[in-house]
């Protein structure tokens, strides 16, 4: 199964920063890539703040953009697309390498799957697939 390449760079960036159990916070993980991108993902079985579950919310100059989850989404054109999110958030995690390379290469020996593995659970994955064919 492939994940959807948007929402596995999100994934990469949360390791980075050391965001954990996403599912277990108290609302949204909101986070501003920089002046233009910020995302907004419910990790939760339930709409928070119109945000469907399991989905991310990406931001372009305060404006929606796109929503995605693990298995796809979209993403606007012109230049709000997702190579140009993409972007960002490699450009975001060479900074926050370039400030905290220790920690992050600690990070970074992780695979995406393990991250995956424990930002969703074998039944919370169920949970996520069934919710997306509802829709």
């Amino acid at each position: 199964m492939e994940y959807n390449s948007a929402f596995a760079k999100i994934a990469e960036l949360a390791g980075i920063l050391n965001v954990k159990s996403i599912k277990d916070l108290p609302g949204l993980w909101i986070y501003e890539i920089d002046k233009h991108w910020k995302i907004k993902l419910n990790g939760h079985k339930e709409e928070i703040d119109n945000i469907p579950p399991y989905r991310c919310v990406i931001e372009f100059n305060g404006f929606p953009a796109g929503i995605i989850n693990p298995y796809g989404g979209t993403i606007a054109g012109g230049i709000a697309n997702e190579d140009s999110f993409i972007e960002a958030i490699d450009n975001k995690m060479k900074k926050l390498i370039k400030h905290f390379p220790e920690k992050i290469n600690n990070v970074l020996n992780k695979t995406l799957i393990e991250y995956f593995s424990k930002m969703i659970t074998e039944k919370g994955n169920k949970v996520i697939k069934e919710s997306l064919e509802e829709d």
